[in-house]
Parts: structure tokens; sequence; C-alpha cells
């Protein structure tokens, strides 16, 4: 019988799950809400980062790898979250290079184009 709250999982006790989820999900929900700054959005990065870790569970060793897995995991999710924010629809319309150009750079490209 294994000793360690993952190990435990592994085999089949549900209520390590809690208990793991107990003991990580203040750190997650936190940076989930620091990054986010929305409850709701935050609750969910934190389901879902949770979610996929036991899912995985199976190729984390013990206690401490479990914790560092998570943790990277909530750090990814959270950068892809605000990543998804702040492109919702990729990056759009690109916008030709002269438009910015200032109107002496304009009349310089209309003489010589490139």
């Amino acid at each position: 019988m294994a000793t360690t709250l993952c190990g435990r999982a592994k085999e089949g006790e549900r209520q390590t799950f809690f208990a793991l989820f107990q003991a990580h999900a203040r750190r997650v929900y936190s940076l989930s809400l620091r990054a986010t700054g929305d409850v709701t959005a935050a609750e969910n990065l934190t389901r879902d980062i949770f979610m996929e870790a036991f899912t995985c569970l199976d190729t984390i060793g013990d206690d401490s790898a479990f914790a560092a897995s998570l943790y990277c995991r909530a750090a990814k999710k959270v950068l892809a979250n605000r990543a998804k924010r702040r492109y919702p629809q990729g990056f759009g319309h690109q916008p030709e290079p002269h438009q910015h150009l200032s109107l002496v750079g304009r009349a310089e490209l209309a003489i010589h184009p490139e």
C-alpha cells in the first residue's frame, strides 16, 4: 500500500484526490486569479488544471513531483489563457507595412518602391 497521497490516488483511493486538491488548490487558484482578474475564469482554470493533472497522475512519481507538475501546468495554462484573451481571433488583419509610415516615408516609398 502506498504511503504518499499521489501513490494512494494512483491506487484509486477517491479521498486522496480531494486531499491533493485541498493541498494545492489555493496556490493554483491564486495564480489563476492574479493572471485573469476574474473569479469565474480563475475557478474554471483551476478546475481544468486539476483535471489535467489527475488525468496524468500515472506518469508522476511522488507528491513533490505532483506539486511541481501541477504548478508547471498551472503556469502554462494561465499563460495560454492570457494569450487567448489578448488575441481572441488570432492576429486578424495585418496592416500593410506602408500604412504606418510618416508622410515623408510614404513619399519616399512612392518615389522608390521596394
